[in-house]
């Protein structure tokens, strides 16, 4: 394992940041991260992915996690950039999950993705790291500005030394984080225009290519879009072969084989393919730099919860019906704590949408105190709190929220049927390389 220490840009950012708060936040997310490597390496490029793509938009404020939320406005995770492409946000949901389980309303979820893309690192190429943490996550996530502060996988060089520099990245940093590329995969339909046109691919690389990879529908229809790995040395390890690659004319999109066909960044490419501890001593160094990027720190900002939006449910807590002010049959306690976290609606939509704990009696925790707080007027969403209302569902209710043990053993036995709900078996559907795509 090669430990490199860590220089960073960011002063309000520090090295041991949960060491009193959440000691173990860092093991949670290391374990969380591993696990789902080691099932598929593909999640690790993805994370490494996912963690730039939120930095270089709005900063490093978890902001790409945030979906789509009420009145049809598109989050950046919907982006064409980042859906289907990005993969690993149920390992950063898990790692979340895990966390509020142990230190309720303290970790942010862009710490969580920052340690992520560097265990990430760790797992699939040695390279260790500390990280940097006290990001706070963003409230504000707009799917346009994808298009404004991502380089498009047909940049050129000089494009994307501009487009780095605006980040506060130089042209060396910027070709070094370009080599997070020997891990993950691309969609043929990224890079497929070049396999018919680009002289400067290797022959050899080009018809291995095409022999994966359709040529494009002339009338622009969908058609097949296979996933290729961006490095075809070691494409489960993250190395300097990728650099090395480029150097023979198998760089996978235009903006990395652009990388050496400019005067400036090509003395990169070849520095970095000959002395892979070198690369590795600035991917750590410009990994951390590009983590402080417009960081949200101290007041700014909150610590994202996994909750509901108050946009779910707020119309209970204001004119219910257009009958009463609020709905008859909500506890007015809890009415009114959620009325100082929910502002009323505005009338042409919009405005601020915070986070609610679905259970707020043990809202980490899963237990029977879910049935508990529906008899006691305390459901936060119509479809839960109907269930105390209809003859049927109320007197199972009753009998989960007096026996934890009884209702536990049910769940375990709901879940494993809910599992079995249409399955496909023996020849029928496939076993996907890619959970994300249809092979």
């Amino acid at each position: 394992m090669l430990l490199v220490p860590a220089v960073y840009s960011d002063p309000s950012l520090k090295v041991g940041f949960y060491k009193r708060s959440c000691p173990a936040v860092e093991s949670i997310v290391r374990r969380t991260v591993r696990r789902a490597v080691s099932r598929n390496p593909g999640i690790g490029g993805g994370i490494i992915r996912m963690h730039f793509h939120d930095c270089f938009v709005r900063g490093c404020d978890g902001s790409v996690l945030l979906k789509s939320g009420p009145g049809g406005k598109q989050s950046e995770r919907d982006h064409p950039a980042n859906n289907p492409g990005l993969r690993g946000f149920e390992v950063i949901e898990e790692a979340k999950n895990r966390i509020e389980s142990v230190c309720p309303n303290t970790v942010s979820c862009a710490d969580i993705l920052a340690f992520a893309a560097r265990d990430s690192s760790s797992k699939l190429g040695r390279i260790n790291y500390a990280v940097p943490a006290g990001r706070r996550d963003g409230r504000v996530t707009v799917f346009d500005e994808v298009t404004d502060n991502l380089p498009p996988p047909t940049s050129t060089a000089d494009q994307l030394v501009a487009n780095f520099a605006r980040k506060g990245l130089s042209a060396d940093e910027m070709v070094t984080l370009s080599g997070a590329h020997s891990i993950g995969a691309s969609h043929c339909s990224s890079f497929s225009a070049r396999l018919y046109s680009d002289p400067s691919l290797d022959r050899k690389f080009a018809a291995a290519l095409k022999a994966t990879c359709p040529r494009p529908p002339q009338n622009g229809g969908s058609g097949r879009d296979p996933l290729v790995p961006l490095d075809s040395a070691t494409p489960n390890w993250l190395d300097n072969k990728y650099y090395v690659e480029l150097t023979a004319g198998r760089g996978l999109l235009t903006s990395d084989q652009t990388l050496v066909e400019n005067s400036l960044t090509r003395k990169y490419v070849a520095v970095n393919a000959r002395y892979g501890a070198t690369w590795t001593a600035k991917y750590v160094k410009a990994m951390v730099k590009m983590g402080s990027i417009d960081v949200l720190t101290g007041s700014q900002g909150e610590i994202r919860s996994s909750s509901s939006h108050c946009s779910s449910f707020s119309a209970r807590l204001y004119s219910f019906n257009g009958t009463h002010d609020q709905d008859p049959s909500l506890d007015r306690k809890f009415a009114a704590a959620l009325k100082a976290t929910c502002p009323r609606p505005p009338r042409n939509g919009g405005g601020r949408d915070p986070l609610v704990p679905l259970d707020s009696a043990t809202p980490n925790w899963l237990d029977n105190k879910y049935y508990v707080e529906l008899t006691a007027g305390r459901g936060l969403l119509t479809s839960d709190q109907t269930l105390v209302e209809n003859s049927l569902t109320r007197k199972y209710v009753a009998v989960n929220a007096r026996y934890g043990a009884t209702w536990t053993a049910k769940y375990v036995k709901a879940m494993v049927k809910m599992g079995s709900i249409d399955v496909l078996t023996g020849s029928q559907g496939e076993i996907r390389s890619s959970c994300s795509f249809v092979n």
